[in-house]
């Protein structure tokens, strides 16, 4: 619930980051593979290393075959030449203006990102990083013969948290109360009222989900405090029930849903977080999916919510509670 504040006040993050997040499991996915394998023998490492282009081969996804500082994964992401170190050709290479955050298929310097979130999506990679250096990581995949098999304990793996993500995110019709007066003012309260749940359920959980984790994940010691996340999830769904009781006026009742149903996601994430010691895997899954769900959060109340608002004619007062949280 923490996230949603956090998303609706200062979560502008364009889609730049969440493909960045995406590229970084595809590479989490064949790092995974290799801290479970990586003790079972020459055999199977050589067939890894193979599977990923570890032996040189331009065409894997691991490899960096022009030396710009950019894997193959990377070069597709950015649309640019896996074999020309400079795609634009100015001068810079494509890893290097990447790290300036400039376009590297635009001569001079296209700025890819002008929100920049780089440190965040830095500190997310960090973070999924330490969870694997852990050792945790390995204690739930289980042992196989062969690198068919361990993919597919890794896929099923995250088939089952996709399959739980969506069930959280659940709501029945019968969570849903429709007010009977549908004007404006009657709108307007009901947004104010939303703040006010809002903001009362984040005055205890401050710190930023994704540091938390970071900080608990570099410690050994502090493993412990990753049952914190079990008050994120409380919070979560005091929200969730609080929100569900007001009844909505009809224009926005659809938004009321995606609200709830974002809320549930995020109860979800957060009792993901806090089981990371058991479920490392699904823990890493889940880091990308705060990333997604709060890029939902910050367009449907950034974007979606004050659009409706403003084609209902719905005005707020400087003092309200909604324009103090939302800042709409």
């Amino acid at each position: 619930m923490a996230n949603i504040v956090h998303a609706i006040l200062a979560y502008r993050r364009k889609l730049v980051v969440v493909l960045l997040l995406l590229a970084g499991l595809l590479v989490l996915f064949f790092a995974i593979e290799y801290v479970a394998l990586k003790h079972r023998g020459e055999a199977i490492q050589n067939r890894l290393s193979a599977a990923v282009g570890g032996n040189g081969e331009a065409n894997g996804l691991l490899v960096d075959p022009d030396h710009d500082g950019l894997k193959n994964w990377e070069e597709t992401l950015w649309h640019t030449d896996p074999n020309n170190p400079d795609t634009d050709g100015d001068g810079v290479s494509d890893g290097d203006e990447v790290k300036k955050g400039c376009d590297p298929t635009v001569k001079g310097c296209g700025n890819l990102n002008p929100d920049s979130t780089a440190g965040s999506a830095g500190l997310t990679s960090q973070l999924a990083e330490s969870i694997i250096n852990s050792g945790a990581l390995a204690n739930t995949l289980q042992p196989s013969p062969d690198i068919q098999t361990s993919l597919q304990n890794i896929q099923s793996l995250g088939s089952n948290y996709e399959t739980a993500s969506e069930t959280a995110g659940a709501v029945s019709p019968n969570q849903i109360r429709v007010g009977g007066d549908a004007s404006p003012d009657a709108i307007r309260d009901y947004f104010n009222s939303m703040a006010e749940i809002l903001r009362e359920h984040s005055a205890g959980v401050r710190q930023d989900p994704i540091q938390l984790m970071f900080q608990i994940s570099r410690n050994p010691n502090s493993a412990s405090r990753y049952g914190l996340f079990n008050y994120y999830a409380a919070a979560a769904e005091a929200s969730f029930q609080a929100i569900a009781a007001i009844p909505v006026p009809a224009p926005v009742k659809d938004l009321h849903l995606q609200i709830l149903q974002l809320i549930g996601k995020e109860k979800f994430i957060y009792k993901t977080f806090a089981n990371t010691q058991k479920d490392p895997m699904s823990a890493i899954i889940a880091v990308q999916d705060y990333e997604v769900t709060g890029k939902k959060l910050a367009d449907l109340f950034n974007t979606t919510i004050p659009a409706r608002l403003n084609s209902l004619g719905v005005k707020f007062k400087s003092h309200d509670s909604a324009i103090l949280t939302f800042r709409w």
